[in-house]
């Protein structure tokens, strides 16, 4: 304990039970209260266990300090999918970024939010927002993979999930040793 302001006080990291200081409890330690938690590092009492509230995460910081830090946002850093907002559904940490989880979700640009896939039948306005990867001519998703059949499709090409530009780059690369070997060999 410590004199402050003429009372007897715990120092940081101590809280009071009658007269001793007890350590308190760090990340996931039992509690019954949140002052039994280590406040300093943004921790509550949640359920009886000292964590982090919904809209922050566990994080350890570069210098090995444990603290509950921000949920990180569509396009910042991370890494663990439980660094991310709406990681229980929508986004995962991919490549150490916050991205749209694209087995089920799309990136609505304009919003800059993760959207539902568009089941068959839905209206749609580009291939990346169907299910199927099919936004016909009538603008309704279809079953299969289209063919880029008009100019609104074009577009599409930007927003191609993460396994399709994988394949791009494995045949471009192809390309690229092929004609170095033709031309140098």
């Amino acid at each position: 304990m410590v004199c402050t302001t003429g009372s007897c006080a715990c120092t940081s990291g101590y809280y009071a039970v009658g007269t001793a200081c007890v350590a308190a409890a760090t990340y996931g330690g039992a509690c019954s209260a949140t002052t039994l938690c280590y406040s300093s590092l943004g921790l509550q009492c949640i359920s009886s266990v000292c964590q982090c509230n919904s809209t922050q995460y566990w994080s350890t910081l570069s210098n090995g300090t444990q603290v509950c830090a921000n949920l990180r946002t569509l396009g910042q850093s991370c890494t663990a999918n439980t660094d991310c907002q709406n990681s229980a559904t929508s986004v995962e940490c991919v490549t150490n970024i916050c991205e749209c989880n694209y087995s089920g979700y799309y990136l609505d640009r304009t919003l800059v939010t993760c959207v539902p896939l568009i089941a068959l039948g839905g209206t749609c306005a580009y291939n990346y927002e169907c299910a199927s990867s099919n936004c016909n001519a009538s603008l309704v998703c279809g079953s299969g993979l289209a063919v880029m059949s008009n100019v609104s499709q074009a577009s599409s090409i930007a927003c191609l999930t993460h396994s399709h530009m994988t394949i791009i780059q494995f045949f471009f690369s192809i390309f690229i040793v092929t004609l170095y070997i033709f031309l140098f060999i």
